[in-house]
Formats: C-alpha cells, structure tokens, sequence
C-alpha cells in the first residue's frame, strides 16, 4: 500500500468517533512527517513536527486539512494518463 494511503487512513481513524484516539495518541506528528516528507510542502512538514505539543482543536484542524491535501493529490495523480 502507498504511504499516502497508508496516512489518510490513519488520519481517518483518529478523527472518527469524536477523535477519541487522537486525544490518547502520542507521537502522531512525527509518524505523519516520516511518511509524508516527500509528499508535502515544508510549512505543512513544520506543522507535523510540533503536532504533539498543540491543543486539540489545532490537531483535529490539521488533520482535515492534511486530509483533503492528500486527497487532493491522490485524485491529481489518478488523472495523469500513463505514457508507454
């Protein structure tokens, strides 16, 4: 599986059921960054280093637009037509 599949599913179970396993989770931040360092632009990359230390509603704010970010770039790299 891709790593930016792999990350919008982990986004999307950690925003589900009122993001309960957000508030428990530590050192989401830096997993996110590890994965998606390639993929992202620096500001977004800076955001993910200093995740764990922000409030909640900072890291749920985030995470959508983490979310449609990827989302937005999977849908971009399906459209491109394949060159043989």
């Amino acid at each position: 599986m891709e790593r930016r599949q792999e990350a919008l599913e982990l986004i999307e179970k950690l925003l589900e059921r009122d993001a309960l396993r957000l508030r428990r989770s530590f050192g989401v931040g830096l997993l996110l960054y590890n994965k998606l360092r390639d993929l992202l632009p620096s500001s977004v990359l800076e955001n993910l280093r200093s995740f764990d230390g922000m409030s909640l509603e900072k890291r749920k704010a985030i995470l959508v637009e983490l979310k449609k970010l990827l989302s937005a770039q999977r849908s971009k790299v399906r459209r491109i037509p394949q060159v043989e």
